[in-house]
């Protein structure tokens, strides 16, 4: 399941070594607006990732749009979130830049994403989120050409810095090889 969700808050009250609340935890990543990314979260499983993208409306997060598997059924999730309070949060892989972030341009790039159809028979947060991408492209939204040699390099290589950031506990915003700006 994707979620970019807060530390939990410390039980321990003023223990210096607790773990820091979520009102004072900051994973240090900051995004640019307008910018879209690829975001790949940590699972319990050893090199599984949650994929999904940011919109980013501002330094902090933006609006992410994910899958998420509930018992046997995918769901559709679009929520804003801040990133900076993830702890589940590795790889934030900029890969265009939208327009705008108007109500308008969010609206058109929403209905573009929605109508995102996974090709082959394997549903995942990854396929989906890659062909998400492919279809922003598509569309003209991030000035990249719609090429699924180009979305196998930036699954190869959002799978390489994930795993990465995983094993030198580090989270990372970085441009992708892919990424024309």
């Amino acid at each position: 399941m994707f979620r970019l969700s807060p530390a939990k808050p410390s039980s321990s009250g003023t223990n210096p070594k607790a773990p820091p609340t979520s009102a004072e935890y900051d994973n240090g990543l900051r995004v640019e607006a307008k910018n879209v990314y690829m975001v790949l979260s940590s699972t319990a499983l050893p090199r599984k990732y949650d994929w999904g993208i940011l919109i980013a409306s501002n330094e902090l997060g933006g609006v992410i749009f994910h899958q998420t598997l509930n018992g046997t059924v995918w769901r559709y999730i679009v929520e804003f979130e801040d990133i900076t309070r993830s702890t589940a949060l590795l790889v934030v892989l900029k890969l265009g830049e939208v327009p705008d972030i108007t109500a308008e341009w969010m609206d058109a790039i929403k209905q573009c994403i929605q109508a995102t159809e996974v090709p082959g028979d394997e549903f995942t947060c990854r396929t989906w989120a890659l062909a998400a991408i492919y279809e922003l492209a598509n569309c003209g939204f991030i000035g990249m050409e719609p090429s699924w040699d180009i979305m196998k390099k930036i699954e190869e290589e959002a799978n390489d810095i994930a795993t990465d950031a995983l094993f030198s506990n580090q989270k990372l915003v970085m441009d992708s090889h892919q990424c024309t700006l």
